[in-house]
């Protein structure tokens, strides 16, 4: 084992910034694709900009976008897995604060 590579890795600075306009062509999508994505079975309704995103629909938004070839074997991205042999991936948890609504239309960083 290389513990090197590893103290490096724990060393060096990860980040990863996103930025997207939540447009509501980019929602409609969304509430077409997974209809019942607010546990109920509720007609579609165009999204309209202005009004605030439902707590969670931001997520398909923010996210890396690596082409196949670039990405590891379980499918994910490089940059926040350490080197093997700790190379097995797993969320421990996260926190999100939501400082104000986000609107169908805003344009959001992830940081």
């Amino acid at each position: 084992m290389n513990m090197g590579s590893v103290d490096q890795w724990i060393e060096r600075n990860k980040h990863i910034r996103f930025q997207e306009t939540l447009n509501a062509d980019r929602i409609a999508d969304l509430y077409i694709t997974l209809p019942t994505r607010d546990g109920t079975r509720r007609l579609y309704e165009t999204p309209v900009e202005g009004t605030p995103l439902p707590f969670g629909h931001h997520l398909p938004f923010l996210h890396a976008r690596e082409p196949e070839p670039a990405l590891r074997f379980d499918g994910t991205d490089w940059e926040f897995c350490p080197p093997p042999p700790f190379d097995r991936r797993m969320w421990a948890g996260g926190r999100i604060d939501w400082l104000k609504p986000i609107l169908v239309g805003d344009t959001v960083v992830s940081s």
